[in-house]
């Protein structure tokens, strides 16, 4: 997916950008004093995976800001890394606040407020983004907790071949095939589980976490494949992986979620994006409802508007809005930036 700016008059650049960022699904406040908001953000997804691409084309200085109400709209109960390529970030979470150059990296968590910058650069400056569910990173919440927002230089060991590996995946994004890309996003979750082990001088994860994190993997995999399927259920998925249903729920427990909460969110977010691919406009929003699993369109507009804070015409209107050419999508993946930061919701 990708939003640009660059289609607009100079003027309206920021609030187009500002406005787009309220509807994704880890909404944010971003503010800027500067409205010739010259960007380019492409999303790309490997797997349960999406990297994001953030290019200033210009001069850019903005704060964000995601504190408690906003957390509430939306939560995709995950964890983004931060990669600066070009240009300076800030990010502040739980205490702590950290300044990223080129090359460096940090951690935060979707589900707690917090607050960055993106200061002002003589030239182009480029942020990548990695959204990762936590379910799939195999390292425990407390311990990942204690490595947010920690500055974490790129130039040697674990880092450095993360740092690698995402810059490479972002730039050849057209050069994997789906199951392709779906191998990546397990090598990439092995990766930072690898990082908070490193920051944290904490010991490799016991030989059984890793496997509970592989049969996760295995279990959300084939339920992404079976979304459609209105038979689909927690006693089909545990007798297609040989454990009882206590268990699956008890793996899903393990990770902060529940079964048919995962599927719903997951269904949400097929119909997300049907209601923005050019080829399925004139397709009624009953017959998206129907093809995931919801009972009608008003049963979907009632669990789309609770999930992202807009219905779904109202979501299929703002990717349609005038002047944008087809393909553009002002759907993406957020950035933590700004002069300020805050870890409260201050709007």
């Amino acid at each position: 997916m990708l939003l640009t700016t660059e289609h607009l008059p100079p003027e309206e650049r920021f609030a187009y950008f500002q406005e787009a960022t309220r509807h994704v699904p880890e909404p944010i406040d971003v503010r800027s004093d500067i409205a010739d908001f010259a960007a380019r953000v492409r999303m790309t997804s490997f797997g349960a995976i999406a990297v994001t691409d953030f290019t200033a084309l210009g001069p850019i200085s903005m704060e964000v800001r995601r504190g408690p109400r906003l957390i509430r709209q939306s939560d995709p109960e995950g964890y983004r890394l931060l990669l600066g390529l070009r240009g300076h970030t800030g990010v502040c979470q739980g205490g702590r606040e950290a300044t990223l150059g080129s090359g460096d990296m940090a951690l935060y968590d979707t589900s707690r407020p917090l607050g960055g910058w993106r200061g002002v650069e003589a030239g182009p400056a480029r942020l990548l983004m990695v959204d990762l569910p936590r379910s799939l990173v195999p390292v425990p919440p407390d311990r990942a907790a204690r490595v947010t927002a920690v500055r974490i230089s790129g130039e040697v060991g674990i880092p450095s071949l993360l740092r690698a590996t995402v810059t490479r995946m972002a730039d050849d994004t057209e050069h994997y095939s789906p199951a392709e890309a779906v191998q990546l996003s397990g090598v990439l979750t092995d990766l930072v589980g690898l990082l908070v082990a490193h920051v944290s001088d904490a010991p490799g994860e016991p030989t059984r976490d890793a496997e509970r994190r592989l049969l996760m993997v295995r279990i959300q995999s084939f339920v992404d494949q079976r979304l459609g399927d209105a038979d689909l259920s927690p006693a089909t998925i545990a007798a297609a992986h040989h454990i009882g249903a206590r268990t699956l729920h008890r793996l899903f427990e393990q990770h902060g979620l529940t079964v048919a909460g995962w599927m719903r969110q997951r269904r949400l977010e097929r119909c997300r994006r049907d209601l923005t691919t050019p080829s399925l406009a004139g397709q009624p929003i009953g017959a998206i409802a129907r093809r995931w699993c919801f009972a009608d369109g008003a049963h979907l507009s009632r669990a789309f508007k609770a999930a992202y804070g807009i219905t779904p015409g109202a979501w299929r209107a703002l990717h349609h809005v005038a002047g944008q050419p087809d393909g553009v999508n002002p759907a993406w993946g957020g950035a933590a930036a700004g002069h300020t930061c805050q870890c409260a919701d201050h709007a």
